[in-house]
């Protein structure tokens, strides 16, 4: 049995002169990490685990400073952006045989508040008549996954190569959707669109 808990503060300040945006994020959260184990034979083990993660914005995602990737195109980051969390439990088995091992895991993960990217029409036009996109991160959906893990290996004898065969079916799901704001929304990228959990008020993001 291994037990931890990890305790972790994290402080944002963003103060863009340019744009005259300031901006402050202050929050604490614990991680916790389970892992049990069982031995049923010398041959053959059980395993079980359980740990909490968190993913924070990159800069770049936070920065709400315009910048221009190209004539019709702006990216702009989101100040209010929060983390993405994640909850994983896997379970594990291990068989041995003469020669032969057995690995197998099965997992899953559900991660709540994770980034989407919108596009807006900002309502400007190029001198083409072009209309300016603006695109920026936003805490949109949740996203479940899962999948099962096998790997078996062969070793005959002490001084042989180990013989490897590995198999991995992973599967993953975005789901309850937060409702977007129309008609600025011109098309959701990412994988919300498999999003399966229809809003309150029977709309299903997906891109157009």
């Amino acid at each position: 049995m291994l037990l931890g808990l990890r305790l972790e503060n994290t402080q944002i300040t963003i103060d863009q002169i340019t744009t005259n945006n300031l901006a402050k994020k202050n929050y604490t959260n614990l991680f916790p990490t389970v892992n049990l184990g069982y031995e049923f034979t010398e041959s053959s083990s059980a395993t079980l685990g359980y740990n909490r993660r968190i993913r924070r914005p990159r800069s770049r995602f936070i920065n709400p400073f315009p910048s221009r990737s190209s004539e019709t195109n702006l990216f702009q980051g989101n100040p209010d952006l929060d983390p993405v969390f994640s909850d994983g439990v896997d379970l594990g088995y291990l068989k041995r045989w003469k020669g032969f091992t057995l690995n197998t895991s099965i997992y899953y993960t559900r991660s709540t508040d994770v980034f989407e990217f919108i596009s807006e029409d900002t309502g400007q036009v190029t001198n083409n008549g072009d209309a300016v996109v603006r695109r920026f991160p936003v805490n949109l959906s949740s996203n479940d996954r899962y999948g099962f893990e096998l790997t078996l290996m062969y070793k005959p004898a002490k001084w042989w190569a180990p013989i490897i065969a590995a198999a991995k079916i992973s599967m993953g799901i975005a789901v309850d959707c937060i409702p977007t704001p129309k008609p600025a929304i011109i098309f959701v990228a990412g994988p919300v669109r498999d999003c399966l959990v229809i809003d309150n008020t029977g709309d299903v993001p997906v891109p157009v």
